[in-house]
């Protein structure tokens, strides 16, 4: 597609509702519109980049023998309780019953779903199975831990712990 075809709504002057300078230059460059407050738009511009980041990450990922998953965005209730942060977190987890009313939350960051399906889950695995190497890489919605921060996107490299048996 040619430049001169593809979308890119740029303003001239700040956004009145932009705070961090960052978020100006985003909206002013044609790359995000703010839907509400937290949560925008990736207009055709910042989603090319975001791509292009994302297939730079994910050839280093491969040079150094990582493995990608793709989590669900959604997390059972029992791994939140296990790591203690079902409380912690508050009310900005977004938190739901399914059909059979048992909780779940969306999950911000994937912590909780990887170390559940990778360690609690399969104490069995060996312990050369559970330092294996493992990236997720995505448009973060983490706003909890990255107060007055800025991310378009997000890599998580994720080593789970080595766990002495039956330490559950």
């Amino acid at each position: 597609m040619r430049w001169s075809q593809t979308f890119i709504p740029t303003l001239k002057e700040d956004p009145t509702d932009a705070e961090v300078i960052s978020h100006k230059l985003l909206v002013r460059a044609g790359m995000i519109r703010q839907v509400s407050r937290g949560i925008y738009d990736y207009l055709p511009l910042a989603l090319k980049i975001i791509r292009k980041i994302e297939n730079i990450v994910r050839e280093e990922m491969d040079r150094a023998g990582a493995q990608e998953l793709l989590l669900p965005i959604a997390s059972p209730a029992e791994l939140w309780q296990q790591s203690g942060r079902w409380e912690i977190y508050g009310k900005e987890l977004v938190r739901f019953k399914d059909r059979h009313e048992r909780d779940f939350c969306l999950d911000p960051a994937h912590e909780e779903g990887f170390g559940g399906r990778v360690d609690l889950q399969q104490p069995e695995a060996s312990d050369a199975e559970a330092q294996d190497v493992v990236a997720t890489v995505g448009v973060t919605g983490d706003r909890a831990h990255h107060r007055g921060t800025s991310h378009l996107v997000q890599v998580r490299h994720l080593r789970p712990v080595k766990r002495c048996r039956g330490s559950g």
